[in-house]
């Protein structure tokens, strides 16, 4: 028994280790997606489209992997990447 719990605690640190790895090497996507919608905002609101603008604004803010790690820090809530995904596909039909 002790045996099979050593042998589940190594597998669960080494999918920590993958997932940590992943995270590290993804976090570019969400810093480009996050300024493109961000500057994409403040164009739309540069042609008086204000409160289209506004909503890439706070979708851009919503991608950056910064407020998603102060969230999680502070509020101790993760907005999980597929509502990330569905808020962008949102507004681009919109």
């Amino acid at each position: 028994m002790e045996r099979e719990n050593n042998h589940f605690q190594e597998k669960k640190e080494e999918v920590k280790k993958v997932n940590k790895a992943f995270k590290k090497n993804w976090s570019w996507v969400g810093w480009l997606f996050g300024f493109l919608w961000i500057f994409g905002g403040l164009g739309w609101m540069l042609n008086d489209f204000f409160i289209k603008g506004m909503v890439y604004i706070i979708a851009g803010i919503v991608i950056l992997p910064v407020i998603d790690k102060f969230t999680q820090d502070n509020f101790n809530f993760k907005v999980p990447i597929l509502i990330k995904i569905i808020l962008i596909l949102a507004i681009l039909v919109v």
